[in-house]
């Protein structure tokens, strides 16, 4: 089930919803995350910058196997 959506409006990319998106979500549920996870098109300075100002770590997948990795990393640093 799906927290919230955020549409890509007439002459924005992906990066401009998602940091909308981004914005709302750690308002919103600011203990809900631990690390955000996207692929390439997500390293954008913009979007890390504003992950990191609610305290929390960007990651770039390749796989999932890595964001699984990126998770399990998580869990022994600040667990459950």
């Amino acid at each position: 089930m799906p927290l919230d959506v955020e549409p890509i409006l007439p002459g924005e990319g992906e990066i401009d919803a998602a940091l909308r998106l981004a914005a709302r979500m750690l308002t919103k549920y600011p203990k809900a995350f631990d690390i955000v996870t996207g692929d390439a098109l997500y390293a954008n300075v913009r979007l890390l910058n504003q992950i990191s100002l609610f305290g929390l770590m960007g990651e770039l997948a390749v796989s999932f196997w890595s964001c699984l990795d990126a998770m399990e990393t998580i869990a022994e640093i600040r667990p459950p």
